[in-house]
Order: C-alpha cells, then structure tokens, then sequence
C-alpha cells in the first residue's frame, strides 16, 4: 500500500489554543529557567552528564557539540537527557531511593536483562532494546541522577511541533496497550510501498509492591513481540497511575522528515470513574489529540457472534461509562477526539443475524473489512482518508442498538457532537492470539491469567487501519 497525504487535515484546526509545549516529556513539568536538565550522549568516547539549564532550553535539541564526538545522522546516536529531579525515575536502578551512588541492573551474557514476568507465574523472560544499554550506561556515568532517560529527540519532536501527543481513552481491555504496541512497531509499517523507518522508545512508571523493573520490561517486551500480547494488568486502584509513554519516530510516511507520534497510557481503571482522576485530566492537557477506544466485542448487536467470551456486565458497565465521560466535552476544551474501534477480528461477520437489525450490522462490517483488505494495494490521497474517517463514523453510529438506552445514548451524543467528534477508525491485527479462532490474547488472559500466551516471534501479524489511523493523526 502506498500513501500520499496532501495539505494540513481541519481537525487538528480545531484545537483553539495551542498547549505549552516545552516540557519534560516524562511528567509534563513546565520548563522554567532555572529547570535542570543532564545531556548524555552515547556516540562520544568519554560520554558523562553535561548539565543544561532551562535557560538555554534549545541546546536540549541539538546536537552533541562535542569534538571528539562520533555521532552520526543515525537514530541511536542522538544525545538522551534526564529531567533532573523528575518523578519518574529509572527501573534500571535496583537502590531507588536509597540516597547511594546508582546500583544499575546488570546485563546477562547474550547482553540482555533478565526479568520475572509477575503475570505468567513469576516465569524467568529476557529483554532487549536498543535504548537499553544506553539508559544503563547513563544510569552508571551519573551516578547521582535516578531520573528516567529519553531520546532528545522526543523533546525535540514536542517543542517543535514535529509530534503529536495522543492520550489513549478507554476502560479496562478494550485494547489501548495492544494498539499502542502495534502502533511503534516497525512491522506494522512494512509493504507501504516505499520505504518507511520507525524506531520507538518507551517508559514505564515503576510498579510499587512488585518487582520494579518487571512492569516497565513487559513494555519494553512488547514493542517487538506482538503475538501472544498479554495485557498489562497496571493497576485495580486510583490512588497511584502507572503511566505507560510509547513514542514512534517515524520517516517517510507523510514526507522525508521524521514524525514522532507519542502516546500517553493509563490503566482503563482511571477512566471509569468519571475521568476525575489527576493523571487523566493531566494527560488530557498535554495531548494534541484524543483516542477514544470503542471495543466493538461490547456493543449489544455483535455480541451473539463472537470468536471470544461474551464482555460481562461489569465490564460493560465500565465501557459504557468511560465512553460517556469521553463524550462529555467540558466548555472550552477545542482538543479533537478520534473514535477508534478495536478488535473486528473476533467478531464472525460470516454468521447469519436472526433480526434485522443484526443482519444489517454484520453485512455493514463485513463490507468494511473486505473493503479495508482490498484497498491494502491503492493509494490514499488526503480528501479520500478524511471522507472515508468520516463515513466510518456514520456507520460506528448504525451499530448502536436504539432499544439499548445507554447505546441510544451514546448514539445520539455522537450526533450531537459531531462538531468536535468527526471521525473514525476501524482497526484490528489478525494473528496475536494462539490460533486463528482464539480471543486476543487481551480477551484470552481474562479467561486464563495465570497462563502466559506462548510467544511465537515467526508467526505474522497482519494489522489493518493503523497505518491510516497514525498519517491522520500526524498529519499536519
């Protein structure tokens, strides 16, 4: 599939006031003057720490500088910084905390680290990414600094405008974290037709009462692993957030310049009540953009036809209220929300309806995934990627079940605020659970989590929309 995106997308217009973008990445602080920030810069042979101050907050998105430097144009060679006494610190330290010079974890002989996964039973896993031997590295040269390390480039990406941030709305397993991972991985972005480079990063806060380093490897386990995706289980509580950062650097897609696409995670815990909690209004004010996620395996029509349990009702109580709360669009607030509808796979479009109603849903999906497959080979100008984000939103609304009140409901709202909520995506990845008829692996660890899905890196996923769905976002 090839892609060719022409002139600057309306709905990122609409955002009437521009949000302050120099900031930590990582905790959203405000860079004042007198804000510290470390430099480490991994292509230099003596690398160290070089603070830089608020002050001279552009130094933060240059270069090395240094003479000796063997920095090239490449992705990895680019400096790292770290916020100092940013609140979200390195899980690669094992004394956070302890007021000691940093005791960094240690790489194994195959140079990866080891880690238990918690949600397969305490099961021993290795881990490996290219940022890690450089947040370790950093971690070891400034001792004094327990702060999380990032890519200057994804500083640079939000001061200057060259990235969207998008927070991930949604309850509990309608997909936000596999779609993240599918979203920052390179394979998903193979066949387009030309040639398109994505690196990712990503950050994990530190998960309190467990092993420290456990929750943010299983992030890090799953920017290249996709099959067997297991969900992250980040927190049953509202009195802590487990923020989850996925940032992809992508060139080529829309022009010869890089992209950064940052997306902010949260557990779905935090939406369901009413999206009070700080760590969601905090997110939602750093964002240029929302995702808000419908799990189409909830809606009422769908549910006699599915390859996976039926969503129980607490589960869809919760749904239908964060989808509520995510449509209540306070006074002001001019950030676009996108619909993005998650898992097709695991409905059969091929069973036969009993009502009316069900029959036309099931022709109308159908015909939306064939369509969607056999468009995999055009090319997608602009104008053709909007209508079609728009017509997706009006058939998101026909599957609504108008005798379901909280379905009517949410029907009529997206009617209604069809000024602010204009589209809509349809996307899912074939080829994650362990057969083909299986649940995703997100739907089948509710059934099963004490049972780790076996991790099958030959077998290929085939994803569908994303693509799309990422050039709308970054479009501009």
């Amino acid at each position: 599939m090839s892609l060719r995106f022409e002139g600057i997308m309306s709905v990122f217009r609409r955002a009437a006031d521009p949000r302050d973008r120099n900031i930590c990445p990582l905790c959203f602080e405000r860079v004042e003057p007198d804000t510290r920030f470390l430099r480490y810069c991994p292509a230099c042979p003596d690398p160290h720490g070089v603070e830089i101050t608020g002050e001279n907050w552009r130094e933060l998105s240059e270069p090395c500088g240094e003479k000796r430097c063997h920095s090239s144009d490449s992705f990895h060679d680019l400096p790292f910084l770290a916020h100092a006494g940013c609140r979200w610190h390195n899980p690669l330290i094992e004394n956070l905390g302890s007021g000691a010079d940093n005791k960094v974890r240690a790489f194994n002989e195959s140079g990866q680290l080891d880690w238990l996964d918690i949600w397969a039973g305490n099961k021993s896993r290795s881990v490996s990414h290219w940022s890690l031997p450089i947040v370790r590295a950093a971690a070891e040269k400034v001792p004094g600094v327990q702060s999380m390390w990032f890519p200057s480039a994804l500083y640079r990406a939000i001061t200057s405008g060259d990235g969207r941030r998008v927070q991930l709305v949604g309850s509990t397993s309608v997909g936000k974290s596999v779609l993240a991972s599918v979203v920052v991985n390179p394979l998903t972005y193979l066949g387009l037709g030309r040639p398109v480079q994505v690196e990712n990063y990503a950050y994990a806060s530190p998960y309190p009462g467990d092993e420290p380093f456990a929750f943010y490897a299983k992030v890090i386990f799953y920017l290249s692993q996709l099959r067997g995706h297991q969900p992250l289980r980040m927190s049953g509580t509202l009195h802590n957030a487990y923020a989850v950062i996925r940032a992809a650097f992508i060139r080529g897609l829309l022009d010869g310049g890089r992209r950064a696409l940052v997306l902010y995670d949260l557990a779905g815990e935090h939406f369901e009540h009413g999206g009070v909690h700080a760590s969601v209004t905090e997110q939602a004010r750093n964002s240029d953009c929302l995702w808000v996620l419908v799990d189409i395996t909830r809606l009422k029509v769908f549910q006699p036809f599915l390859r996976c349990r039926v969503p129980d009702p607490g589960e869809l109580t919760a749904f239908h209220q964060t989808l509520t709360y995510s449509l209540l669009i306070p006074e002001g607030d001019r950030v676009p929300r996108i619909v993005v509808v998650t898992k097709l796979d695991l409905v059969d479009v091929d069973a036969t309806g009993t009502t009316e109603f069900e029959k036309k849903a099931l022709d109308g999906l159908a015909m939306l995934k064939s369509n969607m497959k056999a468009a995999s080979g055009t090319v997608v100008d602009h104008a053709d990627l909007e209508a079609s984000a728009r017509e997706n939103l009006e058939l998101l609304r026909t599957f609504f079940d108008p005798s379901n009140e909280i379905e009517n409901v949410h029907m009529k709202e997206l009617e209604r605020k069809s000024s602010f909520v204009r589209e809509a995506f349809f996307v899912w990845t074939e080829g994650l659970g362990d057969n083909p008829d299986s649940a995703s692996a997100q739907q089948t660890a509710d059934a099963q989590s004490a049972t780790a899905a076996t991790i099958e890196p030959s077998v290929a996923t085939t994803s569908y929309g994303v693509v799309e769905l990422v050039a709308y976002t970054l479009g501009v």
